[in-house]
């Protein structure tokens, strides 16, 4: 039954194009037949990264993992032509560190023949399902590695639409598939007047810059919104996440790429612009030449439920240099204003795009330099309304109500000098 849905909508798609394409870049997706089933679920991978040091000559390793929900799997990266689309892992082509060689998984991929599908009979299916980690030797050098696997994810009946996650992997984060943030050494704070709390870690570059990792958590039951390269947003959508020089003449952020923004699954909240869970930057601090300020950025944000929303507000994140022998600086958090963060917002691009130009987070907006979100479902839109068919009366009813309006002309008062 799946695989018979799956062969119908695979063909579908080929004939779209390559929908996996570069991050930041995907093609417009064909109609998912299976999205009724699937609108109301959540998102049942989680990917991470990170980098295992080479030992005795050997190459450091970047290990990318996919960790599935029970019930999902997805495709191998070995999966033959004409059947599921199977999963693509690509490194940026502006990541600091490329591949030495293609990756390969840790575990072979469960294989099976089908017999019941005729468009595929014959075809071998390849499957990981729960967990599974694809590594790959890297050339030599230094820096994090980012990239985008591209995968579509599937149960024994549904499947969803195919979709690219980004990931970064951290040099020097602790091997075993953990997230890179996790190794991090976070600062929280909770801005007042709003329902969510800002997390922050700061830590070295080779090159001398001070990466720093921003998380937005909102509070259960309140949401965010989509992360964008401006502030203004249409009638009836949220105020976007930004990330911002604030009010200083010389900006301090010489990159902001958003690492983590979920799109939301619920109907009434996709076209506001909504986005599930957390939202994670990476902002990438530098001085300016003859600067001598302190190193800031500003985050704008706003958070609402289903019932109301908090006003606009935004937090100044002020970032100082790490001190002798330790390898990270340190943030502290001042309140800002949103207005202020709108004055000097700064183009995002994705944490493994290549081309600082990519389509927006929402499929409705048109911004430019702000990374695509796996898309909606295509349930979760507003629905068509159909028009009310046209009233239609008869020819006689017709005549008898010119008869009637008539006799009721003549009975008019500025009639009767007319009729003497």
């Amino acid at each position: 039954m799946l695989l018979g849905a799956l062969a119908v909508a695979s063909a579908a798609l080929v004939g779209a194009g390559d929908l996996a394409g570069p991050l930041g870049s995907p093609q417009p997706l064909a109609a998912n037949p299976l999205a009724d089933v699937t609108a109301a679920l959540g998102e049942p991978v989680a990917i991470s990264a990170t980098i295992e040091p080479g030992h005795n000559g050997t190459p450091d390793v970047v290990a990318v993992t996919a960790t599935l929900d029970e019930g999902w799997h997805l495709y191998a990266i070995s999966q033959k032509p004409g059947g599921p689309i199977a999963t693509r892992i690509k490194l940026a082509d502006d990541s600091p560190r490329a591949a030495a060689a293609g990756f390969a998984p840790d575990s072979e991929p469960h294989k099976r023949t089908v017999d019941d599908v005729p468009a595929w009979k014959g075809l071998v299916i390849e499957e990981h399902s729960g967990k599974v980690t694809w590594r790959a030797p890297l050339q030599p050098g230094s820096g994090d590695v980012r990239g985008s696997v591209s995968l579509q994810l599937c149960q024994d009946t549904t499947c969803l639409p195919p979709q690219t996650m980004p990931f970064t992997a951290v040099s020097g984060a602790t091997p075993g598939g953990g997230s890179a943030a996790a190794s991090l050494d976070f600062v929280e704070h909770v801005p007042e007047r709003t329902h969510a709390k800002i997390r922050a870690a700061v830590r070295a570059a080779a090159d001398g810059s001070l990466p720093v990792v921003v998380e937005l958590v909102p509070d259960d039951g309140w949401h965010l919104y989509r992360p964008a390269d401006t502030a203004k947003s249409a009638v009836g959508q949220g105020k976007p996440t930004i990330v911002s020089s604030g009010t200083t003449a010389d900006s301090a952020v010489a990159r902001a790429s958003v690492m983590k923004a979920t799109p939301t699954t619920h109907a009434d909240l996709v076209e506001a612009g909504a986005v599930d869970g957390p939202i994670t930057f990476e902002i990438v601090l530098s001085r300016p030449a003859d600067a001598t300020g302190p190193l800031e950025a500003v985050i704008g944000f706003q958070t609402c439920s289903d019932q109301t929303c908090d006003p606009p507000t935004a937090v100044r994140l002020t970032v100082s240099p790490p001190a002798a022998g330790r390898s990270g600086g340190s943030v502290e958090f001042a309140g800002a204003k949103y207005a202020e963060a709108a004055k000097g917002v700064q183009p995002l691009v994705s944490a493994a795009a290549a081309s600082p130009a990519s389509p927006p987070v929402v499929a409705a907006a048109t911004t430019p330099g702000v990374p695509a979100m796996g898309a909606a479902p295509a349930t979760a839109s507003m629905p068509a309304v159909a028009p009310a068919p046209a009233a239609s009366i008869s020819l006689p009813l017709a005549l008898l109500m010119g008869l009637a309006g008539g006799l009721l002309l003549n009975l008019m008062p500025c009639v009767l000098p007319v009729l003497g």
